[in-house]
């Protein structure tokens, strides 16, 4: 997804994007919430000037929390139809 590399569910949904040293996770409610409550965190602009809502990019910093993220992103995109 747009050139990063990154994780997606059997359905080919993108759940887990990285960028430099940060990952990218879709999320939806407390979650989403939780994550841009974080330092650094912020909605995912890969083109300036037009976040992606529900793309949260979560600093290097947070690496700790990364693998409970990525859970909830892959729940959550795995149960999109193609």
């Amino acid at each position: 997804m747009f050139g990063a590399l990154c994780i997606k569910a059997p359905n080919g949904k993108a759940g887990v994007m990285f960028k430099d040293d940060d990952v990218i996770f879709k999320l939806t409610g407390e979650k989403e919430q939780e994550a841009l409550a974080l330092k650094g965190a912020h909605y995912f602009d890969p083109m300036g000037g037009r976040p992606m809502n529900g793309w949260v990019q979560i600093p290097n910093a947070h690496a700790a929390l990364w693998a409970a993220y990525a859970s909830a992103s892959m729940d959550l995109v795995k149960k999109i139809k193609k």
